[in-house]
């Protein structure tokens, strides 16, 4: 489920082609793996 997530992530990113929006993406994308790691 997560992967088809980061899937629609990438998708909404390269859409969208903005520094801050990659940015503020790969923040998130982050923020998910922190939390399947610990």
């Amino acid at each position: 489920r997560d992967q088809e997530k980061l899937k629609e992530m990438n998708k909404a990113a390269l859409r969208l082609a903005k520094p801050d929006a990659a940015k503020m993406i790969a923040k998130e994308i982050l923020e998910l793996a922190k939390s399947k790691n610990s």
